[in-house]
């Protein structure tokens, strides 16, 4: 321990020596490397003493002693690790399921601290060889991280985003006990991995105000270890939120760059996770759209209404996606075309549909464009086609005027079918919807949710696990802290609400795109923003309250109620939540209700 405290004190005297030459920008990338490299050879050292004890003992104790000591050394380069070597930290620390490379036709075991976890916290002596193999891999995988360390450039731009990227990390995923969750020791972790972030800054600064907010951050984690009664609201709000303002205010200080327009959800300029002004909900568009002007929302916006839109003229979006339902329509499946029948799935909610990486609850389609067409095409929903709208929209002078207006261009051409696509998808990529009341109280604009929601955010983040999979800031299945892909999950979702005779909806979800038993029933993670208005729930439909829904999830899904599927995603273990929690619970999740349209222009502007 002495030697490790010494060879910090060194790096550190070393990059102040640095600073006061005026070779900042130069070395402080290097002594941040060699930091790196530091850490990874304790990781390294860690692991193998797990390994000899895994090998050589039963004690249970002594298993998981080894097991926390390797972790909470990751945690101190994850944010490093997960920067420049996302594929190898996944395979350290990624989740404990199966993974399919879909373009490759296999399916990847998972490897890593997480399964480790799962086969010791409690210790299964019948499980070890798998225990051994599994801490066997790991040692391989940190080797593998030590050696493609040599080849990571590393600047001071990069780490310091990797950094500040880390934050969003433990607010959304971290402290929510995403990669604990059988042990629980997400608020040791979190802060081991603060101790991590300021050992690194410190090499730059010693900023009184930016280490004071760090220690102060710290000191709440290890005063307050306890994974239920942790209060994440608090600690987002009056510790990691302002660390991250500390934080970027120090990065322009030292002149170090920050990532301008780099291809992210949220631009490198936010500070935190509800910096909202710096948020890109254009970042899953299609090169070939345009920006959306007012001229073109308000297009957008007629078309979405226009019954041109179905085969019979009398059939257009608002019929499954009516603005006072949060653009739903209050039945457990959608209204056939022909006005008798049902379609097969429940119709989600179009507010904040623009921060999904895929469309569609099995995630069929990339872009908004895509689903359109899908829609217009299907013969129970629009029973039309792009070619047959854009047919009738060429019919009409008001129309093309409007196409030539939007576009900037001369009212003589024929609107084209990418035009209306793009037209009628900006439309639905304006319907954001993120100043609810919790969003106004987390961004420091009030005292406005009360104690009971604050506990519901609480479990919502913590005891229940809501949060491990319903991501916030968006409350979906878009993933921090890149937000670059939708998760799915298969959680089992019966046909009725029969937790007696239980048995599961027949609808195959994403496997009916992707033939890998893993996909079996699995389903997008849908928003539960706005979820006060959206009844009834769940894809088909089947769960008519909120009360239902929180029930069928504290029962453990589909285990719970006696359905047994072999890839449930969703821990299959009872939340033992109370009546109170499950009102809190639901107290919360009203807290996000917003409905006031906000388009977001790509040059800022915000149209209302």
């Amino acid at each position: 321990m002495t030697k490790n405290l010494l060879f910090i004190a060194c790096l550190l005297f070393a990059a102040s020596c640095y600073f006061m030459a005026g070779r900042h920008k130069e070395d402080t990338a290097e002594l941040s490397y060699r930091l790196y490299v530091h850490y990874i050879n304790r990781l390294m050292a860690s692991a193998e003493v797990m390994q000899q004890i895994v090998r050589q003992t039963d004690d249970e104790k002594a298993v998981q002693e080894s097991f926390k000591k390797a972790r909470l050394i990751y945690k101190k380069i994850e944010p490093i690790a997960e920067y420049y070597n996302p594929t190898t930290a996944r395979s350290i620390n990624g989740p404990a399921i199966p993974e399919a490379e879909i373009y490759d036709a296999k399916v990847l075991p998972p490897q890593g601290f997480q399964v480790i976890e799962e086969l010791i916290f409690p210790y299964d002596k019948s499980q070890k060889n798998e225990l051994i193999e599994q801490v066997n891999a790991l040692v391989v995988n940190i080797k593998h991280l030590k050696y493609t360390a040599e080849s990571n450039t590393f600047t001071d731009a990069h780490l310091w985003d990797a950094l500040r990227l880390q934050l969003f990390r433990m607010a959304a995923m971290g402290i929510a006990g995403f990669d604990s969750p059988v042990a629980f020791l997400s608020i040791e972790e979190a802060a081991a991995s603060l101790e991590g972030i300021k050992e690194f800054v410190s090499i730059y600064t010693k900023q009184e105000a930016l280490m004071k907010k760090l220690d102060s951050a710290i000191l709440f984690l290890q005063q307050n270890p306890d994974f239920e009664t942790f209060d994440r609201f608090h600690f987002i709000k009056n510790h990691l939120n302002p660390l991250g303002q500390q934080m970027l205010a120090a990065q322009n200080a030292l002149a170090i760059p920050v990532f301008d327009k780099e291809n992210r959800i949220f631009y490198a300029q936010a500070a935190h996770l509800f910096h909202y002004e710096y948020l890109n909900p254009e970042f899953f568009k299609p090169a070939a759209s345009v920006a959306g002007t007012p001229e073109l929302l308000n297009l957008g916006k007629a078309l979405f209404y226009d019954p041109q839109l179905g085969g019979n003229n009398s059939r257009n979006c608002a019929s499954c996606h009516r603005p006072d339902k949060a653009f739903t329509d209050g039945l457990a499946k959608s209204r056939a075309f022909n006005g008798k029948d049902f379609i097969s799935r429940n119709a989600p909610t179009l507010w904040n549909a623009t921060f999904q990486a895929t469309q569609f609850l099995d995630g069929r389609a990339v872009f908004m464009e895509d689903q359109i067409r899908d829609v217009l095409a299907a013969p129970n929903e629009m029973h039309s086609s792009v070619e047959e709208v854009v047919k009738k929209i060429n019919a009409s002078p008001a129309y093309r005027e409007q196409f030539a207006k939007a576009f900037g261009r001369a009212a003589d051409a024929p609107v084209s079918e990418q035009e209306f696509l793009n037209a009628l998808a900006a439309y639905l990529h304006s319907l954001v919807a993120l100043n609810s009341r919790f969003d106004r109280h987390m961004r420091g604009e009030g005292e406005l949710l009360t104690k009971e929601e604050i506990h519901g955010f609480n479990l919502f983040m913590g005891k229940a696990k809501c949060g491990t999979c319903h991501f916030m800031p968006f409350f979906n299945g878009l993933v921090p802290p890149h937000f670059i892909h939708t998760e799915s999950e298969v959680i089992g979702t019966p046909a009725q609400p029969d937790t007696i005779h239980a048995k599961i909806d027949d609808d195959l979800g994403k496997y009916r795109l992707h033939q890998f038993d893993i996909f079996k029933f699995s389903f997008k993670t849908s928003t539960v923003r706005n979820t006060a208005l959206t009844a009834p729930y769940m894809h088909n439909g089947v769960y008519q309250t909120l009360d239902e829904v929180i029930d069928f999830y504290n029962r453990g899904g589909a285990a719970g109620i006696g359905i047994q599927l072999e890839n449930q995603t969703l821990p299959p273990d009872p939340l033992n939540l109370t009546a109170a929690e499950k009102k809190a619970l639901i107290a919360f999740m009203h807290s996000l209700t917003d409905t006031v349209r906000t388009a977001y222009i790509s040059s800022k502007q915000v149209v209302q």
